[in-house]
């Protein structure tokens, strides 16, 4: 995997050093104004994040036409006229001998006069940072030797992900003049695993867990897991020696349950293409009404029997151009094949939102298939997705990155993104919410799971 480096640029007059992550669109920056400069007392000071990362490439000032290129630790002339008159450019190492060394510039000699000259004044970096660097600085933030310390560059951290998921990259940029000493910060961050990441408790009765990160708060269980627990590989892990689910045992009950609901309440919505389900809404055919009644509000929330015949085989769940849908409101959506109440497989376009305080969930015997809308990045805010006789597919070679918060539940197998199409990260959170105070359906299935000895 190589990682982009950046252009970093400086404006002496009016520094503008813009606030960047990465891989999103970078937020508004800050400005500093320096308008009376003591003569040849001003210098600019850049402390680096670690060359491992950030290593320099050339110095250059447009304007004049100025050009130094790094090499051997220090900046040497390559192109025009020399150097301003009074400048001293030099470059020092820092936390010497260790992965997380870093240069220290100091641009000295810096005359008031030269200023209209120095605001176009750039420094530039090498193009490309290998895997095997990035894992060397991480592993140097964990256990730094003894006495050193890195102000440029740590784990994670407010704006920069969470326990040791990036590496937080944070160039200083001082500028000195008399008694004045203004500083400026450039943010980057660099996902240490451009794979999926799943913080809650994973099961796998029957078959593998692989290709994914555990979060070290999480359970992995399974028959062989293959995956990694703070750096620890677990493999062989025995599911025998564990509490697990039978579904053998429980399944049937789970069917019966099920299907117990079908006559309360059925309707159906054949295609729904409006961007917002409100599952309080007082008319069982049309779930976007806002209109609520006291049969619609249950404090278990609606039951939604949907029965329908599709075309193509699922029943689809937002709009086609994959924009997604809202769900507000508390209630259980439960859909079943119209003709012969056989299983019905359900598409969800473009990922899920959540309104406020929304309590939801999707029970089906079909699979149940997540589709990223066109940029890639599936984002499903909520939700418990239950699928009694298939499986939970989080798209195919459509998904890029995305944030996933729900319970997912299959009597067949979760299938995860392909980790090597990936661009970012993947990463799958519980919704905690949901289980404190289940809705109808929800609520009677999880009284079978954990009140049967299974």
């Amino acid at each position: 995997m190589m990682i982009k480096r950046f252009l970093f640029s400086l404006l002496l007059i009016f520094i503008l050093i813009p606030s960047a992550k990465a891989y999103g669109p970078p937020p508004g920056g800050s400005m500093f104004i320096f308008s009376r400069l003591p003569p040849r007392t001003a210098q600019i000071i850049i402390e680096l994040p670690p060359k491992l990362i950030m290593m320099p490439a050339k110095l250059r000032f447009p304007k004049a036409g100025v050009t130094y290129t790094f090499n051997n630790n220090k900046f040497t002339l390559t192109e025009g006229q020399g150097s301003f008159p009074n400048h001293t450019i030099s470059t020092s190492i820092i936390n010497g001998g260790a992965d997380g060394e870093y240069y220290k510039i100091s641009i000295k000699g810096i005359e008031k006069d030269e200023l209209p000259v120095l605001k176009d004044f750039r420094l530039t970096f090498d193009t490309d940072v290998s895997k095997e660097d990035i894992e060397k600085v991480k592993s140097y933030l964990e256990n730094p030797p003894s006495g050193q310390s890195h102000p440029t560059t740590f784990l994670s951290g407010p704006g920069c992900g969470v326990g040791t998921t990036h590496i937080c990259l944070k160039t200083i940029t001082t500028v000195k003049g008399g008694s004045r000493n203004l500083s400026a910060y450039l943010f980057q961050t660099i996902p240490l695993n451009k794979g999926i990441i799943i913080s809650g408790n994973t099961a796998a009765l029957n078959g593998t867990l692989d290709g994914f990160i555990q979060s070290e708060s999480a359970l992995a269980v399974g028959n062989l897991v293959g995956t990694s627990v703070n750096g620890e590989t677990i493999s062989n892990y025995d599911k025998d020696r564990i509490s697990t689910i039978n579904w053998t045992k429980i399944g049937s009950t789970l069917i019966n349950q099920f299907n117990s609901n079908k006559s309360y309440n059925a309707n159906e919505v054949i295609i729904y293409n409006d961007a917002n389900w409100n599952l309080n809404s007082a008319d069982k055919y049309i779930p976007h009404k806002l209109d609520m009644n006291t049969f619609s509000t249950p404090p278990e929330g609606r039951l939604w029997n949907v029965f329908v015949d599709s075309p193509d085989g699922f029943y689809k769940i937002g709009q086609d151009e994959k924009k997604g849908t809202t769900f507000s409101g508390a209630g259980t959506i439960s859909v079943r094949r119209h003709a012969t109440e056989g299983s019905m497989p359900v598409k969800f376009l473009g990922g899920v939102s959540c309104a406020s305080g929304t309590r939801f969930a999707l029970i089906t015997e079909g699979d149940i298939v997540f589709e990223a809308p066109s940029n890639g990045n599936l984002k499903i805010d909520c939700g418990t997705y239950i699928s009694l006789g298939g499986n939970i597919i989080f798209g195919n070679n459509d998904i890029k990155k995305g944030t996933v918060n729900g319970i997912f539940i299959a009597k067949g197998n979760i299938l995860l993104p392909n980790p090597g199409l990936l661009t970012e990260t993947f990463n799958i959170n519980p919704d905690t919410n949901i289980l404190k105070n289940p809705p109808v359906l929800l609520r009677e299935l999880l009284k079978i799971v954990f009140g049967t000895s299974s």
